[in-house]
């Protein structure tokens, strides 16, 4: 699909006087490994929006935006970008990110109160206390 728009692209955009399409066909060897991080929101005139996927990537981008802005001029035949921007975009999760439901975990059967459990249960007067009490020592028992 992805050389599709390509070709797409590249019929509809002339290559030598469009320096929108020559980004967006370009964008990866652009930026290098950087293109992970960040892609093309918009272009408009004189100015490029990127779209951040992280937040601690779009200060470390605003911070070097000068030299993107020098990297993505010098690959066009004329310093058409003035201003770069950036904003927080959602990635798209890939087959590997996207979450995997588990079983839900079996649950211990419940162990009856052993004789010392039981005559420390009965000692105790509060009935409320009482069923308080034996509750936390099945999930301690459900739990180890």
């Amino acid at each position: 699909m992805q050389s599709n728009i390509k070709q797409l692209l590249a019929t509809i955009l002339p290559a030598a006087k469009d320096w929108k399409g020559y980004l967006l066909r370009n964008w990866r060897n652009l930026v290098g490994p950087l293109h992970k991080k960040m892609t093309i929101e918009k272009i408009g005139d004189g100015v490029v929006v990127f779209g951040v996927h992280d937040s601690c990537w779009m200060q470390e981008l605003y911070l070097l935006s000068p030299l993107l802005l020098k990297a993505v001029n010098k690959n066009l035949d004329h310093p058409y970008v003035k201003q770069v921007r950036f904003k927080r975009a959602k990635r798209k999760a890939t087959r590997s990110e996207r979450p995997t439901y588990a079983a839900p975990k079996k649950v211990a059967p419940l162990r009856p109160p052993t004789k010392q459990e039981q005559d420390a249960l009965k000692a105790v007067k509060d009935e409320e206390l009482r069923i308080a009490l034996d509750a936390f020592r099945a999930r301690c028992h459900r739990e180890t």
